[in-house]
């Protein structure tokens, strides 16, 4: 499969490989890694469960943000923290995932594929 499938490794520093797409509304800037910010198609795959600030982890957003996203939009984002609504499992009005939210627009995610685990099964 790796023959046939481009294989790269992201650095958040490496401003050569990022790509400003755009500003959120909470005004964190969206650099994204240049492959996925200029790809026609974009297929994530992720895992879902409860993430201790974000609301929740994997799927979709969080694997733009922060997963392939640049140092500058990772500070930005991760600052939220302080509001008192970024805890685990909330999503509605929690600031960090709302504003990754808004990133997977910006970046016009095309498919997610989310996988959730069970215990024993």
């Amino acid at each position: 499969m790796v023959d046939r499938v481009r294989v790269s490794v992201h650095y958040a520093d490496n401003r050569d490989n990022l790509v400003h797409i755009g500003t959120t509304s909470r005004g964190t800037p969206v650099w994204l890694n240049r492959t996925v910010a200029e790809a026609d198609i974009t297929v994530v795959i992720g895992t879902v469960n409860p993430h201790y600030f974000a609301g929740y982890s994997g799927g979709g957003p969080k694997i733009l943000l922060p997963g392939v996203s640049g140092r500058d939009t990772l500070r930005k984002n991760h600052v939220l923290i302080r509001d008192p609504n970024t805890v685990q499992g909330k999503m509605d009005g929690n600031p960090i995932w709302e504003d990754m939210l808004e990133v997977a627009r910006l970046a016009k995610l095309t498919y997610l594929v989310n996988f959730v685990h069970v215990d024993g099964h």
